[in-house]
């Protein structure tokens, strides 16, 4: 009970401080790789290991797993329907698909099904001015976290938040998959500018040109797909 309650207030804290996702480059040419259909634009970017540690604070590569940053630039005053199931990843030549690994999948892997076991202190203040939830799959897509508005958590007898505290060298269970979901691509319906990571799985075969197909499938439009090449080492 506790290790979920203390979960749930990193969670309030994170969406709070950008809701879910991140802030989309200035303009889709910020990105190595761009592709553009109709109404949208979409840009990607693979992070090396080294940037992957940096924004998570944990090894994802070593795990086994590929972190991309994609934006999505409507144009034209469209709504487009975006979410990460959307998106799958391949190599030419290979027949295998992967889909995006969820948050609650990859810290089950790294972790092997350990439960981190932080004690909550007994004094603990909470400053919100939104909420903070989890939203069930439906039509396929799969569930996720949403949250918004202005949250700190600070723990002790003072009345005000907490200090910043410089980040620690390692990362727990639960702390992972906060950050995991809450930068996560998010799951809209996008009529300006939006972008987050997506997370895969890697590919049994590495990619002999040195290129993955980012695939995005158009929501409500059958068998129409973008396919964005991304390379694996480069990054703007």
């Amino acid at each position: 009970m506790k290790r979920s309650l203390l979960a749930c207030l990193a969670a309030m804290a994170a969406f709070a401080q950008g809701g879910a996702g991140i802030p989309p480059r200035t303009h889709s040419g910020d990105y190595p790789a761009q592709q553009t259909s109709g109404d949208l634009t979409l840009a990607a970017a693979l992070l090396t290991p080294a940037e992957a540690r940096k924004v998570f604070t944990a090894d994802l590569d070593r795990a086994g797993f590929l972190v991309f940053e994609v934006a999505a630039y409507p144009e034209n005053n469209a709504q487009i329907d975006l979410a990460p199931d959307q998106f799958t990843l391949r190599i030419v030549n290979d027949p295998a698909v992967a889909p995006t690994s969820s948050p609650e999948s990859i810290v089950e892997v790294m972790y092997k099904g350990k439960r981190s076991a932080p004690q909550l202190p007994e004094n603990v203040h909470v400053y919100t001015t939104g909420s903070v939830g989890y939203e069930s799959g439906t039509a396929g897509r799969r569930g996720g976290m949403y949250g918004g508005g202005g949250t700190a958590v600070s723990v002790g007898d003072g009345a005000g938040p907490p200090p910043a505290s410089p980040s620690p060298p390692s990362i727990d269970r639960d702390s992972l998959q906060v950050q995991l979901a809450a930068r996560e691509f998010p799951s809209t319906k996008a009529t300006a500018p939006v972008a987050g990571y997506l997370y895969f799985a890697k590919p049994q075969v590495k990619p002999k040109n040195g290129v993955y197909q980012l695939t995005f499938n158009l929501s409500g439009r059958t068998g129409q797909q973008m396919v964005v090449p991304v390379l694996a080492k480069t990054r703007k």
